[in-house]
């Protein structure tokens, strides 16, 4: 569980340009809200590659988000 803003600001400070998570729980609104967070943050230095159970479940919920 850590912060959208923390794993954005470690992937600029690395030069990261791969963003990789794992969703196992189910679509809750407070993690949309990261994930959202995150994409934001993450859009002009990484692309975000999410898998685990739950992925497909997570990028419905976020059509507009740029996850891979």
């Amino acid at each position: 569980d850590i912060p959208a803003e923390e794993i954005a600001r470690a992937a600029k400070q690395t030069h990261s340009r791969l963003i990789a998570l794992s969703a196992v729980n189910g679509a809750h609104e407070e993690q949309l809200d990261e994930y959202r967070r995150l994409c934001a943050l993450a859009a002009d230095s990484a692309e975000i590659l999410l898998g685990g159970a739950a992925a497909e479940s997570v990028a419905a919920a976020l059509p507009d988000a740029s996850l891979q």
